[in-house]
């Protein structure tokens, strides 16, 4: 059948990214924001107008989706917020930033403060600066996050959307199947007319298009201390492919990987992971004399996910890491291995020189770390040196002690009922 609706469902998705994409800019984010909730309406306007073409159609729309939507708070704001924009006037919105200070792993925010802002973000930064402790103005970022909020309803304006989008996606989808809004819905059988924020952002991350559950992104910039810079570090991910496997295969002589890959969505264990991909690592190492900063994201739906970078300082970690952490939470992630070089020196060293490139006759490590949500943690150490243009290893060392990088994705498993805390039984 064709559903005309589908192409309103189509403007909706449009008009979101425009949204998001214009966020930072008020009088843009008010036209996008406008045309997306008009177009809202239209999907289920245009639905009902082919009622006559789907079968049972009160018992599925009217009696179902038309009464649990009824129930969603959001949903009957979106009703709303139409009338308003096209009978009276724009919303009356208003933008909030959340400021925190981040500067360690396994310490939260030193202070979070929010203000009522229309100005730009870095104007805001450089505004929060003398109110920054003096011992954290040398080192450490500032985090803005910018919410558009409008007076009767509860979470940011974006998130809104995202979360009528994926309604009506999910409304759409079900028209040859009529299933009832069951699917979706399933905590409003019993709740009158409340959700929660929690409640809402489970459902995008469950049911809406990955795009949409980048949502944050658009909203939040970091700024380094002590100068302010606005920090815009980016990574590259891919989806894993079989045929970059032949590549790699050729190129490193190692029979290990198409076999590695094939059995990662069955039954290779997360130790056997490990395993594997320190000795992948060594081949790499051996062949291009260097090893890029990679990280291998394992989901629950079986797809794997590859994350490369390049680190020009500390704050580009500190930062990767906790993009990981969202991505993790957002793409459903039950296993993280990362790898790449690291240097090793001691503590006095780094108190006297400060800058670990300054310490001289530093070693070299190639570094496997691997997570589970189930509290799994393996730390493989090689040590290696260079020797007229080779590289030779020296016994590998193994500790189960989770580093402090791995801490945010951590934290991330430790917030979901999934993760479970008790210690499994790790063979070294």
């Amino acid at each position: 059948m064709d559903i005309k609706a589908k192409k309103r469902l189509q403007e909706v998705l449009s008009f979101w990214h425009k949204a998001a994409n214009s966020y930072q800019d008020v009088d843009e984010f008010v036209i996008n924001l406008n045309a997306c909730i008009q177009a809202s309406r239209n999907v289920t306007w245009v639905l009902q107008n082919q009622k006559s073409e789907i079968s049972n159609f009160d018992s599925w729309y009217v009696h179902s989706w038309q009464t649990a939507m009824k129930k969603d708070p959001i949903m009957r704001w979106c009703v709303d917020a139409r009338n308003t924009i096209v009978k009276q006037e724009d919303l009356a919105i208003h933008s909030v930033a959340h400021a925190s200070i981040h500067n360690n792993y396994l310490m939260e925010p030193i202070f979070g403060i929010s203000v009522d802002i229309m100005a730009d973000m870095s104007q805001v930064a450089t505004a929060l600066l003398p109110v920054v402790p003096e011992q954290h103005k040398t080192d450490g970022f500032i985090r803005l996050e910018r919410q558009w909020k409008v007076e009767g309803l509860e979470i940011e304006l974006l998130s809104a959307l995202a979360h009528v989008a994926t309604v009506l996606t999910m409304l759409i989808n079900d028209v040859d199947e009529r299933k009832g809004a069951s699917s979706i819905y399933p905590e409003f059988d019993k709740k009158s007319d409340k959700i929660d924020h929690e409640t809402i952002k489970g459902l995008i991350e469950e049911h809406s298009p990955e795009c949409m559950k980048q949502f944050e992104d658009y909203r939040v910039a970091w700024f380094k201390l002590p100068n302010l810079e606005q920090y815009d570090f980016n990574e590259d991910s891919n989806e894993f492919d079989l045929s970059d496997v032949e590549v790699a295969k050729e190129r490193y002589e190692h029979n290990g990987f198409k076999q590695l890959f094939s059995k990662i969505p069955k039954s290779i264990s997360f130790s056997e992971k490990v395993d594997a991909f320190s000795g992948i690592a060594k081949q790499m190492l051996q062949i291009d004399k260097y090893h890029i900063k990679l990280v291998v994201l394992f989901c629950r739906s079986g797809a794997i996910e590859l994350v490369t970078t390049e680190f020009q300082d500390q704050g580009d970690k500190y930062v990767f890491w906790h993009k990981i952490a969202k991505k993790v939470r957002r793409k459903g992630v039950k296993e993280l291995i990362s790898i790449g070089e690291a240097w090793v020196y001691s503590l006095d060293d780094k108190i006297r020189y400060g800058d670990p490139s300054l310490i001289p006759n530093k070693g070299e490590v190639l570094l496997i770390s691997g997570v589970s949500e189930i509290g799994e943690c393996i730390v493989v150490q090689i040590p290696f040196f260079r020797k007229e243009g080779q590289i030779f290893f020296a016994e590998k060392q193994i500790s189960h002690e989770i580093p402090n990088n791995l801490t945010p994705i951590t934290k991330v498993w430790k917030k979901d009922s999934r993760f479970r805390r008790q210690q499994p039984n790790i063979q070294t």
